[in-house]
């Protein structure tokens, strides 16, 4: 196993993303991503997208807009952009009777996703969960480390001046907010359009924090290390 190989998979193991998608060079099965409002499926994108060597795999997107939480909507605009920008198709599944509960959510989207696909075609389904919230504050952590004391930010080809700006906001950041208020910084969520006016709950500021990372150049495993993945050649 190379250095890379191994940082790759210590970052993944990093995320607490199930155990099946630790990847291996054989793996060539379809990579579904499961998203619906509030989970962390979304950082499970980007982290896989920007760790992912090349390989016969294909990587596309299931949006469960089950409509009844307010990130759901916000996670249906995300769901578009990211497909659009990673080149991965994706449907969004909306329920035809109303789902008012976790637990009725949850039924939903089994049955949803048993109709939705093929049984006949090798799957790996990844999807966010609750263990990988205490791994979302060691993100904020590095975000916070990277604004005082990160690796030189001329090497990525821009100046402290120019750089500083957008990645001090990400020093604020705790998961123990609720929300907060970009006032003074926009921060650019993809190439072509930036983040000023939300006010951000805790789920949205998860979606724009790797992109942001990796429109700077911060998403590759030749640029990022988080605390506790340092690995030996």
């Amino acid at each position: 196993m190379t250095h890379r190989d191994q940082h790759t998979t210590s970052l993944l193991n990093c995320w607490c993303i199930e155990e099946y998608t630790r990847f291996v060079d054989h793996v060539t099965q379809t990579i579904t991503m499961l998203f619906s409002g509030g989970q962390d499926s979304m950082v499970a994108l980007w982290l896989l997208h920007h760790t992912a060597r090349a390989h016969a795999r294909s990587l596309s997107i299931l949006h469960y807009n089950h409509l009844w939480q307010r990130d759901n909507f916000f996670m249906a605009e995300h769901a578009a952009s990211v497909s659009f920008w990673l080149h991965c198709p994706h449907v969004m599944a909306m329920p035809t009777y109303r789902v008012d509960s976790e637990r009725g959510a949850s039924h939903w989207r089994a049955s949803t996703n048993t109709r939705l696909t093929d049984p006949n075609t090798p799957h790996v389904f990844v999807n966010g969960h609750t263990q990988s919230d205490a791994h979302e504050s060691t993100l904020f952590t590095f975000a916070r480390t990277l604004t005082r004391h990160g690796p030189p930010l001329t090497d990525r080809g821009h100046t402290p001046e120019s750089v500083a700006p957008v990645l001090r906001p990400l020093g604020r950041l705790s998961r123990h907010e609720t929300g907060f208020i970009v006032h003074a910084h926009q921060l650019p969520v993809y190439p072509d359009r930036v983040n000023s006016t939300y006010t951000n709950t805790r789920a949205q500021i998860r979606y724009i924090i790797l992109p942001l990372l990796a429109k700077m150049g911060f998403g590759t495993t030749d640029h990022i290390e988080l605390p506790g993945t340092r690995t030996q050649n």
